[in-house]
């Protein structure tokens, strides 16, 4: 305050009071509205401050020197808004542009600390995940290699059953068409299809399936053999006949290839025997 006072009691007061005028016009060209209300606050109580320091150090005599007074209060207070404006907006850019500048790098320090954290708790469930994974196949090995040996055992033992109950019906299809003249009409087609759709279906156990097949095996064989007695041998040209009309039978069956390959060894076989007693008859 005092050097500003010693300013305008040396120096000229025309220039003094000239350069605060210029100070505060160039202000108001760069201050803002909120500048100039900040700056006007602040000349306010400059001028406030000067009028009670000279009337402390220097009371006026009269009129004449409180108006002295009073106009360098003035120009002190007008000499501080000019530079308050002219300075509003470096301060703008220090005390704005600065702390929004390191508050942007703080916020960009703190997303990448955060995005790193989680990056890392990310990596740490994902392989707290894996190992818990791997644990848990590990645990599950030996059960689910069980359930593989029992399923597979399941799926031959399903195979074997319909394997035995296909050769049952196969050999009593084939033992029909063999001797479905002899039968006549006391056992048609169509009775061997409904007792085999009853009794040997795959719904049914393949153990009763081969119990039921060989009993209906038993009975035609004997009623067969009470129409139709045995004979002696048949002549080596009848058993060669007979050979090919069942070889002829065997290959017109709505079969497998596979099973008319077993019935057709187990024809060879019957075959030869009836050749072996042919021959011996010779």
């Amino acid at each position: 305050m005092e050097p500003c006072l010693e300013i305008w009691t040396d120096g000229n007061p025309c220039s003094a009071l000239a350069g605060v005028v210029l100070l505060i016009v160039l202000g108001a060209k760069v201050a803002n509205e909120q500048a100039r209300v900040v700056g006007g606050g602040l000349a306010s109580a400059v001028v406030f401050v000067a009028c009670i320091v000279q009337l402390v150090n220097n009371p006026p005599d009269s009129a004449d020197e409180f108006f002295v007074v009073a106009l360098r209060a003035a120009w002190i207070g007008g000499f501080v808004l000019g530079m308050t404006w002219l300075a509003s907006p470096l301060l703008q850019v220090t005390f704005h542009v600065g702390p929004v500048r390191a508050w942007n790098v703080w916020n960009e320090f703190t997303q990448a600390w955060r995005q790193r954290r989680e990056s890392a708790r990310r990596a740490r469930e994902h392989e707290r995940s894996r190992q818990e994974r791997a644990a848990e196949e590990k645990r599950l090995e030996p059960e689910r290699e069980r359930l593989r040996v029992e399923q597979e055992a399941e799926e031959t033992k399903a195979k074997e059953a319909k394997r035995r109950r296909e050769d049952v019906r196969s050999r009593l299809e084939l033992f029909f068409n063999i001797h479905q003249p002899d039968l006549a009409q006391r056992f048609t087609r169509e009775d061997l299809k409904q007792f085999m759709d009853r009794y040997l279906g795959d719904d049914r156990d393949a153990d009763y399936v081969e119990t039921r097949g060989e009993q209906l095996y038993n009975a035609i064989r004997q009623f067969i053999d009470k129409t139709n007695p045995r004979k002696s041998p048949a002549p080596l040209d009848q058993t060669l006949q007979e050979m090919d009309r069942k070889r002829e039978a065997i290959a017109n069956l709505q079969i497998p290839d596979e099973m008319k390959e077993i019935l057709l060894g187990k024809l060879e076989t019957d075959m030869w025997n009836k050749l072996n007693e042919s021959l011996e008859d010779l």
